[in-house]
């Protein structure tokens, strides 16, 4: 089996307007220097930067994905987290 998700890929390069963008090759720079700086609340320059990097990256590559085969010792755990109240 083969998981991917080309048409998120394609979605998210067409609302960044990266969808005419060079491709790169590389999906982060070598030697990058990136600080945390709590990234959601507080990016910086170089932040977004390296955030079109790995879009540019995957626009050359919009089918990147995973491969599962039977007979691999992978296994693949997903969580999920939901939060709800009942009405009466």
């Amino acid at each position: 089996m083969f998981i991917y998700q080309k048409k998120y890929t394609l979605d998210i390069l067409s609302e960044s307007g990266l969808l005419g963008a060079k491709p790169s090759i590389f999906p982060i720079e070598q030697n990058h220097k990136l600080k945390l700086e709590n990234f959601m609340h507080r990016p910086k320059e170089k932040h977004w930067e390296e955030a079109f990097h790995v879009l540019r990256y995957l626009k050359g590559n919009p089918v990147q994905g995973v491969l599962l085969r039977d007979d691999s010792n992978l296994l693949l755990k997903s969580y999920c987290y939901y939060d709800y109240e009942i009405f009466p």
